[in-house]
């Protein structure tokens, strides 16, 4: 028996399905082209979501990392150093003595802040006015004795 071709409407595109009677049922008879239409669509969907995901993901790194920046720079101004730069000193009252952000953050033992002053670009190996590093204010604050040179050993 002849059954005339249904159209099908999805989207903007207007495709056109040939059916057969098999029993009493009517089942789709697929070719190349539809089944190559609607893996394109699935596709485009798929790009479509992964696209989203990773727009979404970016989005979250942004906002994290806009929320370590203002807790970093809540601590630089608490302290009294510039809040705009990690490596600006902060000078003595006449000016003859300078700290540094990530050598206050390890006298006090703020592990959150040292990670975040690391991250966001404070160098490790700034001598401060005493001409000691970060890390050996560490070993003054655990009140362990710096290490002794060679020859006095």
């Amino acid at each position: 028996s002849f059954l005339p071709p249904a159209l099908h409407f999805n989207g903007a595109n207007m495709m056109q399905f040939q059916w057969e009677q098999r029993g009493g049922r009517l089942k789709l008879v697929e070719d190349d082209a539809v089944r190559s239409v609607s893996e394109d669509v699935e596709a485009e969907n798929l790009k479509r979501l992964k696209r989203r995901q990773a727009q979404e993901r970016e989005r979250k790194h942004r906002a994290r990392r806009d929320r370590e920046w203002m807790k970093t720079q809540q601590f630089l101004e608490t302290n009294n150093f510039d809040s705009e730069n990690v490596n600006a000193p902060k000078l003595s009252w006449w000016g003859f003595k300078k700290s540094y952000p990530l050598h206050k953050a390890v006298m006090d033992r703020n592990w959150e802040m040292i990670d975040l002053l690391m991250k966001f670009g404070a160098n490790p190996r700034q001598r401060d006015s005493r001409g000691k590093v970060a890390a050996e204010y560490f070993n003054i604050a655990s009140g362990q004795a710096t290490a002794k040179p060679r020859s006095q050993i």
